[in-house]
């Protein structure tokens, strides 16, 4: 159902509802106040026939035996004039002219030959006037006063409800302006859609798929900066492998050999590599399962150390206290993001010189610290060892190992700080939250 059928929908059952009542309450006061100016009129008529009663003498009523009027009927109404005993003296054709005891004084109901009639009884000294109006022709009086009343009750109604509708399309010509915009973009179309004119039931919307379209852009320039980044990095090693092999082809003896074992470490280059960059894609489209296993920094150690060779364990000490807390991020993740820094810190350490593992809970988070010995980096270029593919110098990898460490710490509300130690190496800090109630 459109936004504007229900909008008509709702709004005009509300306004229906409200006039019905509206009708019902004028039809109730109508009925009532006409029925008393019709009681009215048989009170004035009452009267009016006793003034002109008293006005005539007394001798021309003297002496009757039976009414000295009898008058024409008149659709509808009645009048007859009677004595205190009972005796009529006057009357309208269709009013009897039965001589029974006087009605008391007042108005009443009465049926005769089957008519129902509404009658106004006037006493005098002398006489009884009673007037009399038949039910059935003031109901029919009071229904066509009613349908009169209706019709143009009717019309306001019809047109209160086109009022309605051309409001309701005036109120959503903003928001059909909107989707218009939107619709009629070209597919790679980020810009942010003009806000300004929007009113300001519909700023928050417009602010909410500005910030979509802001952050679907960042999507779509990190997945061209990622595609970009990958194909450079993995063009060298897929070019030494194909030189290496070529060479070995063409080669016999230790050269061969020689060349067969650099395409083979190129071989492992680009599959780490490739495993580097998926783990990169799987951080950047943020569907990590909720579900993943979680593990305390003694597990995630006990990994690390399962994954280096025997020669760069034997390089690694670990000291500190190995909590036993859960750490609020999955533990497959979480192994990478210190490995990679202890794997960082052993390919800049000069062979046989350790590098130290650290490990410690501070407040509610457990921080990972991994110091080397060695180089370290300029100042300026700290902040650039997170940057993808940015190596520092010559030294060897991908460039990945800690711009992975900083996705995940990111990812899972983590920090990473690095810095230099004294007087030479660097040390790389990462600290988790752990999972508390």
């Amino acid at each position: 159902m459109s936004l504007r059928l229900r909008l008509l929908l709702l709004l005009g059952t509300g306004v229906c509802i409200v006039w019905l009542l509206a009708a019902v309450w004028l039809a109730r006061d109508l009925d009532r106040e006409l029925g008393k100016t019709l009681d009215q009129r048989l009170a004035a008529s009452a009267r009016m026939v006793a003034s002109l009663v008293e006005q005539t003498p007394e001798s021309a009523w003297s002496d009757l035996d039976g009414p000295v009027l009898s008058a024409p009927a008149a659709e509808g109404i009645a009048c007859r004039i009677s004595t205190l005993e009972g005796t009529v003296i006057a009357h309208t054709a269709n009013a009897g002219d039965g001589s029974a005891s006087a009605p008391a004084a007042g108005f009443a109901y009465q049926t005769e030959d089957g008519t129902r009639w509404r009658t106004f009884t006037h006493r005098t000294d002398d006489l009884v006037i009673t007037t009399s109006d038949r039910v059935d022709m003031r109901r029919q009086l009071i229904e066509n006063v009613l349908l009169v009343a209706a019709i143009p009750f009717l019309i306001a109604l019809i047109a209160n409800g086109g009022a309605l509708l051309w409001g309701i399309r005036r109120g959503l010509a903003p928001l059909e302006a909107l989707r218009r915009a939107v619709g009629s973009r070209e597919p790679d179309s980020l810009s942010p859609v003009d806000t300004q004119r929007l009113p300001a039931e519909l700023t928050p919307l417009g602010r909410t798929l500005n910030d979509l379209l802001k952050r679907m852009d960042s999507a779509l320039r990190r997945e061209r900066r990622f595609t970009d980044d990958a194909a450079h990095e993995l063009r060298t090693p897929v070019a030494s492998i194909k030189t290496n092999l070529d060479v070995a082809r063409r080669s016999e003896g230790e050269r061969a050999d020689v060349a067969l074992g650099h395409a083979v470490e190129s071989t492992d280059r680009l599959a780490a590599t490739i495993d580097q960059l998926l783990t990169l894609a799987r951080l950047d489209s943020e569907r990590l399962s909720a579900t993943s296993e979680r593990a305390t920094s003694a597990e995630v150690i006990e990994r690390i150390n399962g994954s280096l060779s025997r020669e760069d364990r034997a390089r690694l000490t670990v000291r500190g206290d190995a909590s036993q807390e859960t750490i609020a991020a999955p533990v497959e993740l979480l192994s990478v993001a210190v490995g990679n820094a202890v794997t960082n810190a052993l390919r800049h350490t000069k062979p046989g010189t350790p590098v130290m593992l650290e490990t410690r809970q501070i407040g509610n988070a457990v921080r990972f610290e991994v110091d080397d010995t060695g180089p370290g980096v300029a100042p300026e270029d700290l902040d650039r060892l997170t940057e993808r593919f940015w190596r520092n110098g010559v030294a060897g990898g991908s460039g990945l190992g800690l711009a992975i460490a900083a996705a995940i710490a990111e990812r899972f509300e983590g920090a990473i700080d690095i810095t230099n130690r004294t007087p030479h190496g660097l040390r790389v800090r990462l600290s988790f939250p752990i999972v508390t109630g």
